[in-house]
């Protein structure tokens, strides 16, 4: 260590230097530069750590510090310039996208269930019908039937359906 060295961390210890000037260093990243606070802390960091380690023989320590942290601010939006926020259809927040998710599978799961408490005929014209995008014509000719009857099985098992259904979700409610 040299002489000038030895004479500066003796007449300004770091920690009184730290503790005097990284609030006005803080408030200068923030207020006028308008750095996110985090981000300021940082900075401010960063300057105080560069100041130790090269100890620089400034005869004005306010003065060096306070030019430190402008320079660290611009060189912060510097780097930032061409990044841009998201626009907000491209955001998706996870609560947004979990709710989605336990919507979708509630819906499944009472799907299935009011499918499963149909019974055999009505759950598998149905499931043929709407799942499977068959015809009333060709669901009449595989069971041997008139479309007609096909017609008034879809339409009787959907409002069995829809009862079954409303009692499955007043229930989960």
């Amino acid at each position: 260590m040299t002489n000038d060295q030895s004479e500066f961390s003796t007449a300004h210890p770091l920690d009184a230097v730290y503790r005097e000037h990284e609030s006005l260093l803080r408030a200068i990243a923030q207020h006028r530069f308008r750095v996110p606070p985090c981000d300021a802390e940082a900075l401010v960091h960063d300057i105080f750590a560069s100041f130790l380690e090269r100890q620089p023989d400034a005869y004005d320590i306010k003065a060096f510090l306070i030019g430190s942290i402008n320079n660290a601010c611009r060189h912060y939006w510097r780097k930032r310039q061409h990044e841009e926020p998201l626009l907000p259809h491209h955001e998706l927040t996870p609560s947004d996208d979990e709710a989605a998710k336990l919507e979708r599978w509630a819906l499944r799961l009472s799907l299935g269930a009011t499918l499963a408490r149909l019974g055999g005929k009505c759950s598998e014209t149905l499931r043929r019908y709407y799942l499977r995008d068959e015809s009333a014509e060709s669901i009449a000719q595989e069971l041997d039937t008139s479309p007609a009857y096909i017609w008034q099985l879809l339409s009787s098992c959907r409002k069995r359906a829809r009862q079954i259904y409303s009692s499955i979700t007043r229930s989960r409610s």
